[in-house]
């Protein structure tokens, strides 16, 4: 198997269980990384392998690799020889380098969507309500991010006609923020640590799996209907059902993307 690329030994090992236990042969990337790493272009400190890797002894010294029986585990490697490969080769290190900012993937997202005319999109979700910094103010006073541009004249009853950002100096797009309750409320129960009553949504009980169903209120169904997309603002909690109750509600349109943002509670 020498002769395959690393790249084709990992497509190989997703073909089955019996590939992918063969392809993770610890000799064989221990092999690929002493003739691979000195021709790396580049390594980092988050990228570079174990230094006691290629020194170490595969197995301890009073094991062998003959005592492990065809397709058992059996011996428990010092190292994860391919891990530590993939982990620095250059063709899969990105994904375990550090992601982009939030505020530069929210920034890249809207260019990638910015049609002609300017479009709106409607963001909610507890994460937006329950930070010790708002991120509507934060986005608000960034100006080398996203400018504001000002508010524009559309008008939704109950929910306002959100606030206009210019990206690049040139596209124009519109936020709707849909919050559960006012401001009084949210501010009482973020410092509290208390739920509130959300009231963009009406729950009807339970569906057949005992998920809770919900529907969401007039004035978002209206949202929903107008806007060009979704931002979810994540807060690391299960409340799946009122993503899935908003994007239900504009069925029928035209497929309109989503964004989620999750976001910690405090800076």
């Amino acid at each position: 198997m020498t002769f395959l690329s690393p790249a084709d030994l990992c497509h190989l090992g997703a073909t089955s269980r019996y590939w992918r236990a063969m392809v993770r042969d610890p000799l064989l990337w221990r092999y690929f990384l002493l003739r691979d790493m000195p021709h790396w272009p580049s390594i980092d400190h988050v990228t570079i392998p174990h230094p006691d890797l290629l020194d170490a002894p595969l197995i301890s010294e009073d094991e062998s690799l003959d005592d492990r029986e065809e397709g058992n585990e059996g011996i428990k490697l010092k190292f994860d020889y391919m891990s530590e490969y993939l982990k620095g080769c250059p063709f899969s290190r990105q994904q375990w380098l550090p992601t982009r900012p939030a505020y530069e993937v929210v920034t890249s997202f809207f260019q990638s969507l910015v049609p002609s005319s300017e479009p709106r999109y409607a963001m909610f979700g507890p994460g937006m309500e329950q930070l010790d910094v708002s991120l509507v103010t934060r986005l608000m006073h960034a100006p080398d991010i996203l400018p504001v541009s000002g508010t524009p004249h559309r008008q939704i009853n109950g929910i306002g006609s959100g606030i206009s950002y210019m990206f690049n100096n040139q596209h124009k797009f519109n936020i709707l923020t849909l919050y559960s309750t006012n401001r009084a409320e949210r501010e009482r129960a973020r410092v509290q640590q208390e739920s509130i009553s959300n009231k963009l949504f009406t729950f009807e009980g339970n569906d057949d799996s005992g998920d809770p169903v919900c529907v969401p209120a007039p004035q978002v169904q209206q949202v929903c209907q107008v806007v060009d997309g979704f931002i979810y603002v994540a807060n690391a909690e299960p409340e799946r059902v009122q993503i899935r109750a908003v994007l239900n509600c504009s069925r029928g349109s035209t497929s309109k993307p989503l964004l989620v943002l999750s976001c910690i509670s405090r800076e």
